[in-house]
């Protein structure tokens, strides 16, 4: 690794690294292409002010928990069950000095409308104690994105930059959603991980590969998961919502304070509208609306941030003078590449494995849009364009690393079960194939997000095993719930038109956008959105005080 990361500058090996810290802390991947290795498949102003108060309850303690026994996971026990229970567990990381931590796994129905008491699975939970002499009765609990991504053992991590903040006020709540992380089972999909990455390794984008091949690797995960006994219609956002539920109860909570990231935002929306008894107040960084159908938004998104890139460096003096016509300079370079690929190595800043890719107009559209979820990419992705345009492909390297950096540690049935339910089946493959050819730029990277087409990708759909479409999972969420909206400028995965749709549907809920950044800014760095965050949850009847916001500006673009 460190002879590989010797080939890049200091600068570029500290984004490297960097990346790889997020990765470790948080996959806050939206999930708006299934995997990225399918592919080739204004100021803020308050949304309300509210004006009345949520009902006072009184808190139960959290429970005092026995030693814990050794952490042994078993992913194929059936336990008789009746109601939830809390087994608890050693915790599979290491507990940072300082902080008392209960883990354990809380045991649920898998079918939540079934009657079979033995059909359960194991959420895997971490139960952070406050550190305040006098804590909050709410906790607050952490919800992930993805779909598909864990989180009990990546946030440790963010220790001091997250956790610990929260714990000065309250106790934390982390959690494996189902078929994630460390929760039993894991709806992995080992067989197609290794095609990928032997891919990879060849050189490839997928627009030139038989899709069947993929298709098959699936299919094969599918038999695999049911034969070992899961039932894929069970892994939805309103499953997940309702084990929520069960783990309030089962710790002994009466409220909470939801914090979603990217997906996790879904989430959170789908506890707001299926269980508002136990919701003081949410945190929705990154927001992605329910009524959105993602695959039908990715061009749409992509024409966005490449636009906001572009204007923002036109009005940068100094990027402007060094990259001047930078959107002709790219769509050339689009046309270019796709006539002529060129062949690229790099290497992952998680684990150092080193990947080949045969980069065409599609592939760097990817590198840019997936680069834009990091805050540290932005200011480099001028210099990147034109490095290619002159045939250095030294920072493409980082830029091509960011979406495999991202989909590492996701859980591809859980997502793919998800996304079934409640994206693709929302829509038709001819809406689909639509929406994304309304942006001619941006299409064919859009269509990518499908694995060949959007009639093979719901067929893959329809043969998964998802459950069917349900019209209540594309219905927004009006809640009175006191909620905080985050967006970055720069996210290509949510948006801020996504943002400011949610904050229409949420009355008391203060919507901010931050200049210059990407995707969940708020988790892992404690910054100007994080410490906002706190101060709403300290009181979110009140609009955070957001004059950290007044030194923000947009990206200051590398020029080299």
């Amino acid at each position: 690794m460190k002879k590989l990361l010797g080939s890049f500058t200091k600068k570029q090996q500290l984004i490297l690294i960097g990346m790889a810290v997020m990765t470790c802390v948080v996959i806050a991947l939206l999930g708006s292409v299934m995997v990225s290795q399918m592919r080739r498949s204004a100021s803020p102003s308050s949304a309300a002010v509210a004006t009345a108060t949520l009902s006072a309850v009184t808190p139960t303690p959290a429970p005092t928990f026995t030693p814990p026994p050794t952490w042994t996971p078993t992913p194929e026990v059936r336990v008789l069950i009746e109601t939830p229970t809390f087994e608890q567990t050693r915790c599979p990381f290491d507990v940072p000095l300082g902080a008392e931590v209960d883990c354990g796994m809380v045991i649920v129905r898998e079918d939540r409308g079934g009657d079979d008491p033995n059909d359960v699975i194991r959420l895997a939970v971490a139960v952070y104690h406050s550190t305040s002499a006098d804590p909050r009765p709410d906790p607050v609990i952490f919800l992930q994105g993805g779909p598909g991504g864990g989180a009990v053992e990546g946030i440790v991590h963010a220790y001091d930059t997250f956790i610990a903040p929260i714990l000065a006020e309250r106790d934390l709540i982390v959690f494996d959603q189902r078929g994630t992380g460390l929760s039993q089972p894991l709806l992995d999909c080992p067989e197609y991980s290794r095609l990928v990455e032997r891919q990879l390794r060849q050189g490839f984008f997928l627009g030139n590969e038989d899709p069947t091949r993929y298709t098959a690797a699936l299919l094969n995960c599918r038999d695999q998961l049911t034969r070992r006994g899961a039932n894929l219609a069970a892994y939805t956002s309103a499953a997940s919502a309702a084990d929520i539920n069960d783990i309030v109860s089962v710790l002994g909570y009466e409220q909470i304070n939801l914090y979603g990231a990217s997906y996790g935002t879904r989430l959170a929306q789908t506890v707001m509208r299926d269980f508002p008894g136990i919701v003081r107040s949410a945190v929705l960084d990154s927001a992605l609306p329910l009524e959105i159908h993602i695959y039908n938004e990715q061009a749409a998104k992509t024409d966005y941030v490449l636009n906001k890139l572009f204007d923002g460096c036109a009005a940068h003096p100094a990027c402007n003078r060094a990259y001047p016509n930078l959107e002709r300079t790219y769509y050339d370079l689009v046309k270019q590449l796709d006539a002529e690929p060129v062949s690229v190595w790099g290497v992952l800043a998680s684990d150092g494995r080193t990947f080949n890719v045969d980069v065409n107009g599609v592939e760097l559209t990817s590198a840019v849009f997936f680069a834009m979820y990091s805050t540290d990419l932005i200011p480099m992705a001028p210099q990147m364009i034109d490095d290619v345009r002159r045939g250095d492909y030294t920072w493409l390297r980082i830029f091509l690393a960011a979406p495999m950096n991202l989909d590492d540690g996701l859980s591809l049935g859980m997502m793919l079960s998800v996304n079934c339910h409640e994206e693709i089946f929302a829509s038709t493959p001819a809406e689909i194939t639509a929406a994304n050819d309304a942006y001619p730029n941006t299409a064919a990277f859009g269509k990518s997000a499908l694995l060949g087409s959007a009639e093979a990708h719901y067929a893959l759909c329809e043969q998964w095993g998802a459950a069917p479409f349900d019209p209540r999972e594309v219905e927004p969420v009006t809640s009175p719930i006191p909620s905080l909206i985050l967006v970055g400028e720069y996210d290509p995965a949510t948006p801020p038109m996504f943002g400011r749709q949610v904050a229409e549907n949420l009355p008391n809920s203060f919507y901010f956008e931050f200049p210059g950044r990407g995707h969940t800014s708020s988790v892992g760095v404690r910054e100007c959105p994080f410490e906002m965050a706190l101060a709403f949850l300290a009181d979110p009847w009140m609009e955070p005080d957001s004059a950290c916001m007044w030194d923000m500006t947009g990206p200051d673009f590398f020029v080299d």
